[in-house]
């Protein structure tokens, strides 16, 4: 099982970046690779969260590779969670938990935590050598969506 944990001060709240976490159905305008989203109509959780069932399709056009990732989504507004869990295809496993922690002054930390395994070997050797890398791209990714969706705040230039 591979492991990734990436994390990032913002100048946005922690609800700003929970907002634009949950918002997946925007995925594709602006997730790297990201070029279609669904989202099932929510399920209140008896402890206040909400559960979805989201699929994405991810294309690596430049390989000619193209999955479709179906997961369960568990996102708690309260504590400015996300999860996503799947055992599908293309995952023997993956867990992914987005949190979000104010900070003060205007400013929250951004941080994600990966553990997946493929089912494809050939997949997982192409994927496992950039995944650090494209972690660092999503948050990336999360902070240029920031920006444009709330603009700059003051002190900071665009």
């Amino acid at each position: 099982m591979k492991e990734f944990s990436e994390s990032r001060v913002m100048p946005y709240t922690a609800k700003q970046l929970y907002d634009l976490a949950i918002d997946i159905e925007r995925y594709p305008e602006f997730v790297p690779l990201c070029k279609r989203a669904s989202l099932s109509d929510p399920v209140p959780l008896p402890s206040g969260a909400m559960e979805y069932q989201s699929v994405l399709v991810f294309r690596y056009r430049k390989f000619g590779i193209s999955e479709e990732f179906e997961s369960t989504v568990t996102a708690d507004p309260a504590h400015k969670t996300i999860i996503s869990v799947s055992d599908g295809p293309p995952f023997t496993s993956f867990h992914a938990k987005w949190s979000f922690i104010d900070q003060g002054r205007g400013k929250a930390e951004a941080r994600i935590d990966v553990a997946y395994e493929f089912r494809s070997k050939a997949l997982a050797l192409f994927i496992d050598r950039a995944a650090g890398v494209a972690i660092q791209k999503l948050i990336s990714a999360w902070q240029d969506r920031a920006l444009e969706i709330y603009g700059a705040p003051d002190g900071v230039a665009a």
